[in-house]
């Protein structure tokens, strides 16, 4: 069932109400101990009404910057069906999707510039406890980074301060493919880049989201998160970036070590390391596909090198 107004979507589909999550995070921005991490935090659970019109906003593009991941194999563009359709463009921070008879709300950024005509990756962006797809949307960073353009996407979990549901058939890897099956049937998505990045408790979504969907995501890169959770159910090698503050006292420093250890072994790794721009990002040798660490001197936040560390990550996939 579809119901469209200026970017209000519709989805058939199940989603059950599930409640999970226990650290607390805030907007990056500023080093944080235990509870919410410094900076603003946009409220969390709103919900956005459908057919609103689309605000103009920043568009992606730009230079690629810095050098990308060795290894991996990019493979060819694939176009979806939403090739050659118009559709909105720019930033709308109240998009809504309707997914089995309820409304899930999510930010969708378009380049201004876009090209029906030229398929795109898209980028998801989940936010940590405490926020929502507004507030990852500004602090992620992604869009104030240089790289090639792309479609980015910021869901909201259902509540903010449960965050989200870890396992498939809880609900929200439902929303993901709910929100990519509609974005490559409205526009023009390149189906073999399909990334996903998350701050803290959205990095742990991250995580546990490819354990269940490593063959809808090209590549991802958690910041200052934990898993993935499922021990022997989540295998399969996969390109990774991860981002951890050496002191953060919310998702200890080890809890981001066993993650990047995880893919170093999914990814069959060496142990030696070249360096990956920016700083303090290093790429580990021997992988079958790509693993880069970046470890910080800082706490529970998203560091200001970290969009462009996930943006040089993501082009050269």
């Amino acid at each position: 069932m579809r119901s469209y107004g200026w970017w209000a979507l519709g989805v058939a589909g199940g989603l059950l109400l599930v409640a999970c999550g226990s650290d607390s995070d805030g907007a990056g921005g500023g080093t944080a101990g235990s509870g919410a991490s410094g900076g603003s935090s946009a409220s969390g659970g709103s919900s956005a009404s459908g057919g609103s019109s689309a605000s103009g906003g920043s568009s992606t593009g730009g230079a690629s910057g810095g050098s990308g991941a060795s290894g991996g194999s990019a493979g060819q563009t694939s176009g979806s069906v939403g090739c050659g359709k118009q559709s909105p463009t720019g930033v709308n921070e109240d998009a809504t999707i309707e997914v089995g008879g309820e409304t899930r709300d999510f930010v969708l950024s378009v380049p201004d510039d876009y090209d029906a005509d030229s398929p795109y990756p898209v980028i998801f962006g989940f936010h940590g406890l405490n926020a929502d797809g507004k507030a990852a949307h500004n602090y992620l960073r992604l869009e104030k980074a240089t790289g090639k353009p792309a479609i980015f996407v910021y869901p909201s979990s259902r509540s903010s301060s449960a965050g989200w549901q870890m396992k498939e058939g809880e609900g929200d890897i439902e929303f993901f493919d709910a929100l990519v099956d509609e974005l490559k049937s409205n526009y023009c998505v390149d189906e073999s880049r399909i990334f996903s990045t998350g701050f803290s408790h959205g990095a742990m979504f991250t995580n546990n989201l490819t354990c269940a969907r490593i063959d809808k995501l090209r590549a991802i890169a958690p910041i200052g998160g934990s898993g993935p959770w499922f021990g022997a159910a989540c295998t399969g090698a996969i390109p990774a970036l991860l981002v951890h503050g050496k002191s953060d006292m919310t998702v200890v420093f080890p809890d981001g070590e066993k993650s990047r250890d995880h893919w170093l072994s999914e990814n069959a790794c060496g142990t030696t390391t070249k360096h990956f721009d920016p700083s303090p990002c290093v790429e580990y040798e021997g992988c079958s596909d790509p693993v880069v660490f970046c470890a910080f001197d800082g706490g529970h936040t998203v560091p200001e090198f970290a969009g462009q560390a996930v943006r040089n990550f993501f082009d050269s996939m």
